[in-house]
Protein backbone atom coordinates (compact mmCIF):
# COMPACT_ATOMS: atom_id res chain seq x y z
CA UNK A 1 0.00 0.00 0.00
CA UNK A 2 1.09 3.59 -0.65
CA UNK A 3 2.02 5.84 2.31
CA UNK A 4 -1.08 8.01 1.84
CA UNK A 5 -3.27 5.01 2.66
CA UNK A 6 -2.13 5.38 6.26
CA UNK A 7 -3.51 8.89 6.76
CA UNK A 8 -6.82 9.40 8.56
CA UNK A 9 -9.44 7.16 10.17
CA UNK A 10 -7.63 7.31 13.50
CA UNK A 11 -9.14 5.88 16.72
CA UNK A 12 -11.34 7.94 19.02
CA UNK A 13 -11.00 6.91 22.67
CA UNK A 14 -12.69 7.94 25.88
CA UNK A 15 -10.61 9.38 28.74
CA UNK A 16 -12.20 7.46 31.61
CA UNK A 17 -9.89 7.72 34.60
CA UNK A 18 -8.43 11.23 34.50
CA UNK A 19 -11.84 12.75 33.76
CA UNK A 20 -14.26 13.01 36.68
CA UNK A 21 -17.21 10.61 36.60
CA UNK A 22 -19.40 13.51 37.75
CA UNK A 23 -18.81 15.63 34.64
CA UNK A 24 -19.19 15.32 30.89
CA UNK A 25 -17.59 12.49 28.94
CA UNK A 26 -14.20 13.27 27.38
CA UNK A 27 -12.95 11.82 24.09
CA UNK A 28 -9.71 12.31 22.17
CA UNK A 29 -8.77 11.47 18.60
CA UNK A 30 -5.48 9.53 18.59
CA UNK A 31 -3.71 11.20 15.68
CA UNK A 32 -0.58 9.28 16.66
CA UNK A 33 -1.99 6.49 14.47
CA UNK A 34 -1.42 8.52 11.31
CA UNK A 35 1.53 8.02 8.98
CA UNK A 36 4.76 9.14 10.74
CA UNK A 37 2.89 9.33 14.02
CA UNK A 38 1.14 12.68 14.09
CA UNK A 39 -1.82 14.84 13.11
CA UNK A 40 0.37 16.67 10.59
CA UNK A 41 0.13 13.80 8.12
CA UNK A 42 -3.27 15.19 7.13
CA UNK A 43 -2.17 18.68 5.96
CA UNK A 44 1.08 17.29 4.52
CA UNK A 45 -0.88 14.95 2.25
CA UNK A 46 -3.46 17.59 1.32
CA UNK A 47 -0.80 20.14 0.37
CA UNK A 48 0.91 17.53 -1.81
CA UNK A 49 -2.36 16.61 -3.53
CA UNK A 50 -3.21 20.28 -4.15
CA UNK A 51 0.21 21.12 -5.59
CA UNK A 52 0.18 18.10 -7.89
CA UNK A 53 -3.38 18.83 -9.03
CA UNK A 54 -2.36 22.41 -9.86
CA UNK A 55 0.73 21.24 -11.76
CA UNK A 56 3.09 22.99 -9.34
CA UNK A 57 4.66 19.64 -8.51
CA UNK A 58 5.17 16.74 -10.89
CA UNK A 59 6.16 13.36 -9.44
CA UNK A 60 9.52 12.14 -10.77
CA UNK A 61 11.99 9.43 -9.88
CA UNK A 62 14.84 11.90 -10.52
CA UNK A 63 14.06 14.27 -7.61
CA UNK A 64 14.17 17.41 -9.74
CA UNK A 65 11.95 19.52 -7.48
CA UNK A 66 12.50 20.63 -3.90
CA UNK A 67 9.85 21.14 -1.23
CA UNK A 68 10.70 23.28 1.80
CA UNK A 69 8.68 23.65 4.98
CA UNK A 70 8.93 25.33 8.36
CA UNK A 71 7.99 22.74 10.95
CA UNK A 72 8.31 21.72 14.56
CA UNK A 73 9.10 18.25 13.28
CA UNK A 74 5.75 16.52 12.96
CA UNK A 75 4.75 18.01 9.61
CA UNK A 76 8.32 17.40 8.50
CA UNK A 77 8.28 13.68 9.27
CA UNK A 78 5.02 13.11 7.42
CA UNK A 79 6.02 15.35 4.53
CA UNK A 80 9.36 13.61 4.12
CA UNK A 81 7.71 10.21 4.10
CA UNK A 82 5.06 11.23 1.57
CA UNK A 83 7.12 13.52 -0.67
CA UNK A 84 10.28 11.44 -0.95
CA UNK A 85 8.22 8.45 -2.03
CA UNK A 86 6.85 10.64 -4.85
CA UNK A 87 10.32 11.71 -5.97
CA UNK A 88 10.76 15.15 -4.41
CA UNK A 89 13.65 16.53 -2.39
CA UNK A 90 12.64 17.83 1.03
CA UNK A 91 14.20 20.57 3.19
CA UNK A 92 12.79 21.08 6.68
CA UNK A 93 13.48 24.14 8.81
CA UNK A 94 13.13 23.41 12.53
CA UNK A 95 13.93 25.55 15.60
CA UNK A 96 17.19 24.38 17.16
CA UNK A 97 15.64 23.94 20.61
CA UNK A 98 12.85 21.59 19.50
CA UNK A 99 12.66 17.87 20.25
CA UNK A 100 15.92 16.16 19.17
CA UNK A 101 13.92 12.98 18.62
CA UNK A 102 11.71 14.68 16.04
CA UNK A 103 14.70 16.27 14.32
CA UNK A 104 16.48 12.90 14.05
CA UNK A 105 13.31 11.29 12.74
CA UNK A 106 13.04 13.85 9.93
CA UNK A 107 16.62 13.12 8.94
CA UNK A 108 15.97 9.37 9.11
CA UNK A 109 13.20 9.75 6.53
CA UNK A 110 15.76 11.32 4.19
CA UNK A 111 14.97 15.02 4.54
CA UNK A 112 17.63 17.71 4.83
CA UNK A 113 17.17 19.57 8.12
CA UNK A 114 18.11 23.23 8.58
CA UNK A 115 18.04 24.50 12.17
CA UNK A 116 16.84 28.02 12.89
CA UNK A 117 17.99 30.06 15.87
CA UNK A 118 15.22 29.88 18.48
CA UNK A 119 16.63 33.02 20.13
CA UNK A 120 15.14 34.91 17.17
CA UNK A 121 11.63 34.11 18.44
CA UNK A 122 9.07 31.32 18.24
CA UNK A 123 8.63 31.92 14.51
CA UNK A 124 12.38 31.68 13.80
CA UNK A 125 11.84 28.69 11.51
CA UNK A 126 9.19 30.58 9.53
CA UNK A 127 11.51 33.53 8.97
CA UNK A 128 14.46 31.31 8.06
CA UNK A 129 12.32 29.45 5.53
CA UNK A 130 11.30 32.73 3.91
CA UNK A 131 14.98 33.65 3.56
CA UNK A 132 15.80 30.32 1.91
CA UNK A 133 12.87 30.60 -0.50
CA UNK A 134 13.89 34.13 -1.45
CA UNK A 135 17.38 32.84 -2.27
CA UNK A 136 16.02 29.77 -4.10
CA UNK A 137 12.84 30.74 -6.00
CA UNK A 138 12.45 27.23 -7.43
CA UNK A 139 11.73 25.83 -3.97
CA UNK A 140 8.06 24.98 -3.37
CA UNK A 141 7.15 26.34 0.05
CA UNK A 142 4.69 24.20 1.99
CA UNK A 143 3.59 26.98 4.31
CA UNK A 144 1.23 25.31 6.77
CA UNK A 145 0.52 28.71 8.35
CA UNK A 146 -1.14 30.15 5.24
CA UNK A 147 -2.18 27.18 3.09
CA UNK A 148 -5.94 26.59 2.86
CA UNK A 149 -5.11 22.89 2.50
CA UNK A 150 -4.27 22.81 6.21
CA UNK A 151 -7.73 23.48 7.71
CA UNK A 152 -9.39 21.73 4.77
CA UNK A 153 -7.56 18.51 5.61
CA UNK A 154 -8.99 18.63 9.14
CA UNK A 155 -12.54 19.17 7.91
CA UNK A 156 -12.44 15.43 7.25
CA UNK A 157 -11.19 14.84 10.82
CA UNK A 158 -14.38 16.53 11.99
CA UNK A 159 -16.40 14.14 9.85
CA UNK A 160 -14.62 11.18 11.44
CA UNK A 161 -15.46 12.54 14.90
CA UNK A 162 -19.13 12.88 13.98
CA UNK A 163 -19.16 9.35 12.58
CA UNK A 164 -18.19 8.15 16.05
CA UNK A 165 -20.08 10.64 18.22
CA UNK A 166 -23.63 11.71 17.50
CA UNK A 167 -23.13 15.09 19.11
CA UNK A 168 -20.23 17.15 20.44
CA UNK A 169 -20.97 19.77 23.10
CA UNK A 170 -17.48 21.27 23.15
CA UNK A 171 -14.43 20.82 20.93
CA UNK A 172 -11.17 22.07 22.36
CA UNK A 173 -7.64 22.15 20.98
CA UNK A 174 -4.44 24.17 20.98
CA UNK A 175 -4.05 26.50 18.01
CA UNK A 176 -0.54 26.04 16.59
CA UNK A 177 -0.82 26.51 12.84
CA UNK A 178 -4.59 26.92 13.22
CA UNK A 179 -5.52 24.11 10.84
CA UNK A 180 -6.77 21.51 13.31
CA UNK A 181 -9.01 23.71 15.42
CA UNK A 182 -10.34 25.58 12.37
CA UNK A 183 -11.07 22.59 10.15
CA UNK A 184 -12.64 20.44 12.85
CA UNK A 185 -14.43 23.40 14.41
CA UNK A 186 -16.01 24.36 11.10
CA UNK A 187 -17.22 20.81 10.42
CA UNK A 188 -18.72 20.40 13.89
CA UNK A 189 -20.45 23.79 13.84
CA UNK A 190 -21.94 23.12 10.41
CA UNK A 191 -23.60 20.04 11.87
CA UNK A 192 -24.60 21.64 15.19
CA UNK A 193 -24.36 25.40 15.55
CA UNK A 194 -24.54 25.00 19.34
CA UNK A 195 -21.20 23.17 19.47
CA UNK A 196 -18.68 25.39 21.26
CA UNK A 197 -15.07 25.65 20.11
CA UNK A 198 -12.58 26.45 22.88
CA UNK A 199 -8.97 27.30 22.07
CA UNK A 200 -6.26 26.04 24.43
CA UNK A 201 -3.33 28.32 25.22
CA UNK A 202 -0.34 28.06 27.56
CA UNK A 203 -0.68 30.28 30.60
CA UNK A 204 0.47 33.83 29.87
CA UNK A 205 -0.07 33.69 26.09
CA UNK A 206 -2.64 35.60 24.06
CA UNK A 207 -3.18 33.60 20.88
CA UNK A 208 -6.03 35.70 19.54
CA UNK A 209 -3.66 38.65 19.34
CA UNK A 210 -0.57 36.68 18.32
CA UNK A 211 1.28 37.15 21.61
CA UNK A 212 3.35 34.39 23.18
CA UNK A 213 5.84 33.76 25.97
CA UNK A 214 8.32 30.97 26.60
CA UNK A 215 6.59 27.69 27.50
CA UNK A 216 7.11 23.93 27.19
CA UNK A 217 4.37 23.00 24.70
CA UNK A 218 6.08 22.90 21.30
CA UNK A 219 4.22 24.20 18.27
CA UNK A 220 1.18 25.64 20.07
CA UNK A 221 1.98 29.36 19.81
CA UNK A 222 3.96 31.28 17.21
CA UNK A 223 3.90 34.95 18.13
CA UNK A 224 1.55 35.77 15.25
CA UNK A 225 -1.96 34.82 14.17
CA UNK A 226 -1.71 32.31 11.27
CA UNK A 227 -3.87 32.89 8.21
CA UNK A 228 -5.13 29.33 8.64
CA UNK A 229 -6.61 30.13 12.07
CA UNK A 230 -10.32 30.98 11.80
CA UNK A 231 -10.51 33.18 14.89
CA UNK A 232 -14.23 33.75 14.36
CA UNK A 233 -14.95 30.08 15.12
CA UNK A 234 -13.56 30.35 18.66
CA UNK A 235 -16.21 30.76 21.35
CA UNK A 236 -13.89 30.78 24.33
CA UNK A 237 -10.30 30.36 25.55
CA UNK A 238 -8.85 28.15 28.27
CA UNK A 239 -5.38 28.40 29.79
CA UNK A 240 -3.29 25.46 30.95
CA UNK A 241 -0.29 25.75 33.24
CA UNK A 242 3.05 24.00 32.88
CA UNK A 243 2.35 22.03 36.05
CA UNK A 244 -1.09 20.90 34.83
CA UNK A 245 0.28 19.78 31.48
CA UNK A 246 3.19 17.84 32.97
CA UNK A 247 0.89 16.15 35.47
CA UNK A 248 -1.47 15.08 32.68
CA UNK A 249 1.50 13.99 30.54
CA UNK A 250 2.61 11.64 33.35
CA UNK A 251 -0.87 10.37 34.22
CA UNK A 252 -1.97 9.44 30.69
CA UNK A 253 0.25 6.35 30.25
CA UNK A 254 -0.26 5.18 33.83
CA UNK A 255 -4.01 5.65 34.08
CA UNK A 256 -5.29 5.61 30.49
CA UNK A 257 -2.64 3.38 28.88
CA UNK A 258 -1.75 5.92 26.18
CA UNK A 259 1.66 7.62 25.89
CA UNK A 260 1.09 11.02 24.33
CA UNK A 261 3.01 14.23 23.71
CA UNK A 262 2.90 17.54 25.53
CA UNK A 263 0.38 19.20 23.19
CA UNK A 264 -1.84 16.13 23.57
CA UNK A 265 -1.52 16.46 27.36
CA UNK A 266 -2.42 20.15 27.12
CA UNK A 267 -5.51 19.40 25.01
CA UNK A 268 -6.70 16.61 27.30
CA UNK A 269 -5.99 18.67 30.40
CA UNK A 270 -8.17 21.46 28.98
CA UNK A 271 -10.90 19.01 27.95
CA UNK A 272 -11.03 17.51 31.45
CA UNK A 273 -11.25 20.97 33.04
CA UNK A 274 -14.11 21.94 30.72
CA UNK A 275 -15.91 18.61 31.24
CA UNK A 276 -15.83 19.01 35.03
CA UNK A 277 -18.17 21.99 34.71
CA UNK A 278 -20.69 20.31 32.37
CA UNK A 279 -23.51 17.79 32.97
CA UNK A 280 -22.87 14.08 32.45
CA UNK A 281 -24.93 13.96 29.24
CA UNK A 282 -22.52 16.37 27.50
CA UNK A 283 -19.51 15.41 25.36
CA UNK A 284 -16.14 17.17 25.21
CA UNK A 285 -13.83 16.15 22.37
CA UNK A 286 -10.21 16.98 21.58
CA UNK A 287 -7.27 15.60 19.60
CA UNK A 288 -3.94 14.02 20.56
CA UNK A 289 -1.49 15.38 17.94
CA UNK A 290 1.49 13.10 18.60
CA UNK A 291 3.18 10.51 20.80
CA UNK A 292 5.12 10.91 24.02
CA UNK A 293 8.01 9.10 22.33
CA UNK A 294 8.95 12.42 20.74
CA UNK A 295 9.68 13.95 24.15
CA UNK A 296 11.45 11.28 26.16
CA UNK A 297 14.72 13.21 25.87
Amino acid sequence: MRPENYVGNTPLVQIKHIASSRGARVFTKLETHNLAGSVKARPALQMLIDCESAGILIPSIQQTQTIIAATGGNLGSALACLALSRGYRVILVIPDNFSPVKIKRCESYGAKVVLSDHKQGRASHVHRTAELVAANPAYVNFDQFSSAANPRSHFNTGREILDALENVTVFTAAVGSGGTISGIGQRLKETNCRTRVVAVQPQGCDILNGKTIDHIIEGTTLGFVPKTFAVELVDDLIEVTKEEVLQTFRRLPREEGIFLGLSSAANICAAVKIASKLPKDCVVCTVAPDSGRNYVS
